[in-house]
């Protein structure tokens, strides 16, 4: 649900590197906010008022997140990606999508099944720009 504001409210989840460098791009946007980081590793806790979650079943039932970025190894993306749009949320997926064709059709397959999410996955192209491939039309 958008804060009074209007910004949507976002999660991460995986908040190495790269889940650093995601936090960053949203920061810098107007029309969401970081509403919630998860990682596994306590240590990685920014410690500056953003909810912090080591269990990604509390961070998808906190209310404030809309939309998930997922920034984890490639090998959880299916199993997180199903987790939080069976949660009700939107899901942003670093690239790959899954690790086999299999996987990403299960994963379509719940999308789709959630008529009002939406499922991005981010390609990056030699040109650095960023490219979303949407697996589903409809908007929420």
């Amino acid at each position: 649900m958008a804060d009074k504001t209007g910004k949507k409210g976002i999660g991460i989840i995986g908040y190495g590197g790269f889940g650093e460098f995601i936090r960053q791009a949203w920061d810098g946007m107007d029309n969401a906010r970081v509403a919630a980081i998860c990682d596994a590793d306590s240590s990685r806790n920014p410690g500056d008022g953003i909810a912090f979650y080591t269990n990604i079943d509390e961070m998808l039932a906190d209310a404030n997140v809309d939309i998930v970025s997922i920034a984890t190894p490639p090998s959880s993306h299916k199993e997180i990606a199903i987790q939080t749009l069976r949660a009700g949320k939107h899901a942003l997926i670093e690239k790959p999508l899954a690790l086999s064709m299999k996987d990403a059709e299960e994963i379509k397959r719940v999308a789709d099944g959630r008529q009002s999410l939406r499922l991005s996955e981010i390609r990056k192209r030699r040109n650095w720009h960023y490219l979303a491939f949407d697996f589903q039309t409809q908007r929420a």
